[in-house]
């Protein structure tokens, strides 16, 4: 309803006339003939002869019968005045309806704005009403229920959720009294599993009340984040910090920590533990004959077999190549240690089916018993290997006891250096060859020389199980200048038979290596054999060089100017000091074999193996990729510019007479070098 200015002056003047009846109203212009009557401008008198006064004569307006009528009929204005006072009402009442109207507008756009960001959470949202019953949901939480926002909507969340479980199975309970009646913030910690569709969900996250303007709770709101890929993520980084890559069973740090807590235990209890070190007798064979691949095979079906064994407080791990290690915490008796040992000898009598075919492999095993043989890790850990050597020594499949009269290995290795000093006069040493090949062509570009001992009764010795031996007792400068030597003269030998020309790679020693005379002593045989220079790479280790930087660059730098190449074998396995990588005069970076077996398993392995590669080129260095036996190897090493390789894939290390029938066939690698992309 809207009113008019005269309207709402006439409503005025009868309420004036209405409370005082002997007042009167006189107008400049005034005009009553039974109808309306306006005012231009007013004001009071209490004479109403002065207000006829105003009054022309040619308008009719009978004031005075007016004025009788307003004394004789207050009834009447009480009406007019009541009906005047609900006109004012409604006035007010619109007004206030427009405010309202204005306030809800404000609180819609702030209810949007409130629902347009729990829409675009990540984390799935759901509100409820004081009751619990649900009044909002955003996408997130419609595709974890597999619902759509009318299913979810007006249900009641307890029963909506209730498909929610704790870890240990029971349905969990949203806490509606706790926080609607309580006002209390709840987390839902250790996570829920939300089980729908077939799939197992790990959820967390925060039920909290939800307060109006005047803080009064009027629902609750209930956010949950999806963790089940972190919480995966988590899993496979833990797993590659404390378990093999290759087996699934603990690494060493896994075992260590829990030989720490069994020792602590048995301390605690006045109980014992045991250790059991063994390894797969002649591995070695295995590898060379039927190829890694195959004896990685054997490896996971003997930790496997061995786990089985068993009790599960046991623990079985892999400590590295073919070596495992047994705890047996809360024995009570040695015999419960060796009625192990006597189970798994019996196990390895059994056949191992390999690629379908039997093979029949033995193991010997080393025991050492908190306390008697220890009481710390180190310490039991070493007499147990003791234990183990001596194994091998009574003929292998066994197992030994410790025994602080276990001098033998101290014997064992006074007789290998007596029989290694014999083998320098006799020069019993023979060098393998393997090849190393360019990527782009498959052609043989270069050969590395690797020495092998002719061991009486032993048969052909790898250089692991003396090069060591030889550091120490200082045996390895005769025996390198022998390969020295020996490599020079055969390189020599296969250009002047027309073979052709050959990069010869010879591995030099810590020992060596610190000689002060080193260049002196290469610069003697090589011009002896009259070889040129540049078809000589010296290998130095990662480890060999950081250990004095200062000499490493001083004798690199003299081997670069006499025009031999220099490369830094087993790069990534000792110090990685890539600071100092930048001031070794080397122009070749070798990638160990540790890396390059687990490029296409191992996320950290494959990580290493790029960055080498990347940082390399940079460098303007060549990469050599050392131990490919696998096309998948390859494809990746090549993918990433990996410049040459060398392993099984193409020839193991073969004697000179059978690696110059490859020369002279001029055998390509081609093919094999194919790859997917290339």
């Amino acid at each position: 309803m809207k009113i008019n200015k005269p309207q709402l002056i006439f409503f005025l003047t009868l309420l004036l006339i209405v409370s005082n009846p002997k007042v009167y109203v006189r107008s400049n212009a005034a005009v009553y003939d039974g109808g309306d009557i306006c005012c231009l401008s007013t004001h009071t008198t209490s004479n109403p002869i002065s207000v006829a006064k105003n009054i022309t004569s040619n308008q009719k307006f009978k004031f005075d019968n007016f004025c009788d009528r307003v004394q004789k009929n207050k009834f009447l204005f009480a009406i007019i005045f009541a009906s005047m006072f609900l006109l004012l009402l409604q006035i007010h009442i619109q007004y206030l309806k427009k405010k309202l109207a204005g306030v809800y507008g404000e609180l819609k756009i702030q209810n949007e704005r409130f629902k347009t960001t729990l829409s675009s959470l990540k984390d799935s949202v759901i509100t409820t009403n004081e009751k619990g019953m649900v009044t909002f949901s955003n996408p997130e939480m419609q595709k974890l229920l597999g619902m759509g926002e009318l299913e979810i909507e007006g249900r009641e969340v307890d029963k909506l959720l209730s498909k929610l479980h704790v870890p240990d199975g029971n349905v969990y309970k949203i806490p509606i009294e706790k926080v609607i009646d309580k006002g209390l913030i709840i987390n839902i910690e250790g996570g829920v599993h939300l089980i729908s569709k077939g799939q197992n969900r790990l959820l967390e996250g925060t039920v909290a009340p939800i307060r109006n303007y005047s803080g009064t709770i009027i629902g609750m709101l209930i956010a949950l984040k999806d963790i089940t890929e972190l919480k995966e993520k988590e899993k496979i980084l833990y797993n590659m910090e404390y378990y093999d890559s290759l087996t699934g069973l603990p690494n060493r740090s896994l075992f260590s920590d829990r030989l720490g807590m069994a020792i602590a235990q048995a301390k605690r209890n006045n109980e014992m533990c045991g250790v059991i070190v063994f390894d797969l007798d002649n591995f070695k064979s295995i590898n060379d004959t039927l190829g890694h691949s195959v004896g990685d095979m054997l490896l996971v079906q003997v930790g496997q077999k061995v786990k089985n064994l068993l009790r599960e407080v046991d623990t079985v791990a892999r400590i590295g190549g073919d070596e495992f290690i047994i705890l047996q915490p809360q024995i009570k008796r040695i015999s419960d240690v060796t009625r192990v040992a006597d189970r798994i000898i019996k196990k390895f009598q059994n056949p191992w089916i390999l690629q379908g075919k039997e093979y029949y492999i033995t193991a010997s095993m080393g025991i050492g018993i908190y306390p008697d043989d220890g009481r710390d890790e180190q310490t039991i850990f070493k007499n147990a290997d003791t234990a183990l050597n001596r194994a091998k020594e009574l003929g292998r499949n066994n197992y030994q006891l410790y025994a602080k009269s276990m001098n033998a290995k101290i014997k064992q290795r006074l007789e290998t250096e007596n029989s290694l000093r014999k083998a320098v006069e006799r020069e019993a040493f023979v060098l393998f060859y393997q090849p190393q090949i360019d990527l782009l062509s498959g052609q043989i570009v270069g050969l590395e020389a690797l020495i092998r001992w002719h061991r009486p009764g032993y048969g052909l010795v790898p250089p692991m199980e003396f090069i060591p031996l030889a550091e120490e007792s200082g045996l390895i400068v005769p025996i390198g200048e022998w390969v020295l030597k020996t490599a020079l003269e055969q390189s020599k030998r296969w250009i002047d038979a027309g073979i052709g020309s050959y990069l010869m790679a010879i591995n030099l020693s810590a020992r060596q290596f610190r000689q002060r005379n080193l260049v002196e002593i290469i610069e003697t045989f090589r011009n002896n054999v009259g070889l040129s220079p540049e078809l000589v790479e010296l290998e130095v280790t990662e480890s060999t060089a950081m250990q004095d930087l200062g000499l490493t660059i001083d004798t690199l730098n003299c081997l670069r100017e006499k025009g031999i190449g220099i490369a830094l074998d087993d790069f990534g396995i000792g110090y990685s000091a890539l600071n100092y990588l930048r001031h070794l005069p080397i122009n070749t970076l070798k990638i160990d074999k540790s890396f390059v077996q687990e490029i296409t398993t191992n996320f950290n392995a494959k990580a290493i193996a790029n960055t080498v590669i990347s940082l390399a080129h940079r460098m303007n260095l060549t990469v050599v990729a050392e131990g490919v036996e696998t096309k998948e190897q390859l494809s990746f090493l090549k993918d990433e510019g990996c410049d040459r390789v060398q392993g099984y894939l193409f020839s193991k290390p073969l004697p000179a007479n059978e690696i110059e029938m490859l020369l002279r066939n001029k055998t390509c690698f081609r093919e094999i070098c194919k790859t997917d992309k290339s």
